[in-house]
């Protein structure tokens, strides 16, 4: 991308960016209730596109990677992968899942479970209602939630890597439809609204820590941390979390967080799994593993079109779209990580490896 175009693109979305955050600041409560209309307005009039987008990304990426085109290399022929597979693994994991994990890991099976259509709500017995629970928590966290990510990544390294496009989630557009007179404009209106998602879900990606962090902290410690200050503490500490590794060139800085932080995730799930009651634990990591692969398609098709759609609208809805805000960041950055992956191995290390993984985190402390 020319100087000047980089720059325009910097100010536009700064600009963007600001207005949302003065808002905020003056008016938080107007702020929140028209957000919260866009995304109601959005869902009344494409909730039928928004679920089933997963399924159709999951299908066209397995499509890809088991075709003649999965043996194709990110990259040149002879290129090697710059981090080990650990790494890049750990990486991929760190990019798509954040503070939320431990959070929700607990928190949305309870949710489904008790307030889900195929719930208890729903007059559906306990013992049902908890696997459905699962099943649902599964769908918004497990492998249609990296669909979202690998489909955004794939393009973005396809183009980068093959096609001298920038890492930029518009290039496909300016580079795929150069010769039409509104590929580049196309383009660049998509970097801006990219780079502003990016900008405001990171922010509020860190709001959200900072309660939840501040929530941790009083239950373990047994102390109430009230006003302001304190959450100004963690937001500094959460801030300078962030800031540094993403400063620090990406073998030093995003290369250790992600090894940490897949250290510390792995060493949590093994001290409750060999804890706990393990038994219990197989059992349910078999009972979700089949329920979700067998809910997968019903999931995705149903838009509980007779029925009370405020769970529908806060949950699976919403938490899709918080996925898709996330693609101009992790679409980037799992793009920039996996030079030398073949298209196959991309597909299924973004897609199955988490998801593995989450089916373990879920059936223990959901």
């Amino acid at each position: 991308m020319k100087k000047k175009d980089s720059n325009l693109l910097f100010y536009v979305s700064l600009a963007i960016t600001a207005v949302f955050a003065l808002w905020g600041l003056i008016n938080p409560t107007s702020l929140t209730t028209n957000l919260w209309k866009w995304v109601y307005d959005f869902h009344g009039t494409f909730n039928w596109f928004t679920i089933s987008l997963p399924l159709v990304f999951l299908l066209i990426l397995f499509s890809l990677a088991f075709s003649k085109y999965g043996k194709i290399k990110l990259g040149a022929k002879d290129s090697k992968p710059e981090f080990s597979t650990f790494s890049w693994i750990a990486m991929l994991f760190t990019a798509g899942i954040g503070v939320g994990l431990v959070n929700f890991g607990v928190a949305e099976p309870m949710v489904h479970f008790l307030h889900s259509p195929k719930g208890l709500a729903g007059g559906y017995t306990d013992i049902v209602a908890g696997k459905n629970a699962l099943s649902l928590a599964m769908y918004n966290w497990g492998i249609p939630a990296w669909t979202i990510y690998a489909m955004s990544g794939l393009v973005i390294a396809y183009f980068a890597y093959h096609k001298e496009a920038s890492f930029l989630p518009g290039s496909p557009i300016q580079v795929g439809f150069k010769d039409k007179p509104w590929g580049k404009k196309l383009g660049f209106i998509t970097n801006i609204m990219a780079s502003s998602a990016a900008a405001l879900t990171v922010s509020a990606s860190i709001g959200l820590g900072v309660f939840q962090v501040k929530n941790g902290l009083e239950a373990i410690l047994g102390m109430q941390f009230t006003g302001l200050t304190s959450s100004l503490i963690i937001l500094g500490v959460l801030f300078i979390g962030y800031t540094i590794p993403a400063i620090l060139p990406l073998g030093k800085g995003m290369k250790f967080l992600g090894d940490f932080n897949i250290v510390i995730a792995l060493s949590l799930l093994m001290f409750t799994f060999v804890f706990g009651p393990t038994r219990f634990f197989m059992e349910m990591i078999l009972s979700t593993l089949g329920k979700t692969i067998i809910d997968l398609v019903p999931i995705a098709t149903d838009t509980f079109i007779f029925q009370d759609k405020g769970w529908f609208n806060d949950w699976p809805l919403t938490t899709l779209i918080w996925w898709i805000s996330w693609t101009p960041f992790t679409g980037v950055f799992i793009a920039r990580i996996s030079k030398g992956r073949t298209i196959k191995e991309f597909v299924l290390a973004s897609t199955l490896i988490p998801t593995f993984f989450l089916f373990i985190w879920f059936s223990l402390f959901g």
